[in-house]
């Protein structure tokens, strides 16, 4: 249910945002072959994060996508 409400967000996206994706699934599915004490989805979020903020590529993030208050 959560993966098919992300869907249309996935279209008309930058490139480095297909890179993130792409990385993002690696991540998840070779470090769960091989750590077990660490989920890899909590590995790729901090790894990413730090990638995105650090190297300061531009992103879309939520607060692009409407207002939060």
């Amino acid at each position: 249910m959560i993966f098919m409400a992300q869907v249309p967000h996935v279209f008309g996206i930058s490139n480095m945002a297909y890179i993130f994706i792409a990385t993002t699934l690696i991540i998840l599915y070779v470090l769960s072959r091989y750590i077990k004490s660490i989920p890899s989805s909590v590995i790729a979020i901090f790894v990413l994060t730090g990638v995105a903020i650090f190297s300061g590529i531009e992103l879309i993030i939520v607060g692009d996508w409407g207002d939060m208050t």
